[in-house]
């Protein structure tokens, strides 16, 4: 075997290396929350080690459908966080740190509960408000491994959320009931049963 061929053979070998290798390490996640897609929101998630017990986490949701019904769900938002995992990164049960801030056009909402701490969710039904949102919270979660390159992640988490919208008489039509309006939101900030692709 002549030195020519022996380099082309490592040429072509050293890439194939370097892939198996960053397989097993499983240093990156992809995954979507199977909760948004039952509900028509587009959702994705990036994930990223960044030492054995630390991720950064930054998911990213799109609900841009005008839906039959009086009911309307629009929004934009993402919610980057930081997870400590209390063994190896993406396996077992971990603890997170979130921030979140988007955009959003509700209403014609018929909500299960009608209060929850500060918040009246019974004004959504009558009335469509639109506006911005930021804040934090924290959660928890659990990573159930399926596989070598697959999971299925548990998450709930609670916080704040200031917002500040307009409000509108219904949910196709422009009257103004109200400008520039603030909130207090306290309560879930985080829901998720993630479908997780491993790196």
């Amino acid at each position: 075997m002549t030195l020519n061929i022996l380099r082309r053979k490592l040429f072509c070998l050293l890439p194939m290396l370097f892939i198996w290798i960053g397989a097993g390490a499983q240093d990156f996640a992809i995954k979507s929350n199977m909760l948004g897609d039952t509900m028509g929101s587009l959702n994705v998630a990036i994930e990223g080690r960044i030492s054995n017990s630390m991720t950064i986490d930054v998911q990213g949701n799109l609900d841009p459908w005008t839906r039959k019904g009086e009911s309307l769900t629009r929004h934009l938002f993402v919610q980057p966080e930081v997870r400590f995992w209390t063994c190896d990164a993406f396996s077992g049960h971990f603890l997170a740190l979130h921030l979140h801030s988007g955009i959003f056009n509700v209403g014609g909402i018929e909500s299960v509960v009608s209060r929850f701490l500060t918040n009246d969710f019974s004004l959504l039904r009558n009335s469509r408000y639109q506006g911005w949102f930021s804040g934090a919270g924290v959660s928890y979660g659990y990573n159930l491994i399926l596989g070598r390159n697959i999971n299925l992640e548990f998450e709930i988490g609670g916080g704040y959320a200031y917002t500040k919208y307009d409000q509108f008489e219904c949910n196709v039509c422009g009257d103004t009931l109200a400008e520039n309006m603030t909130h207090h939101y306290w309560g879930i900030t985080k829901a998720a049963v993630n479908l997780v692709f491993l790196f």
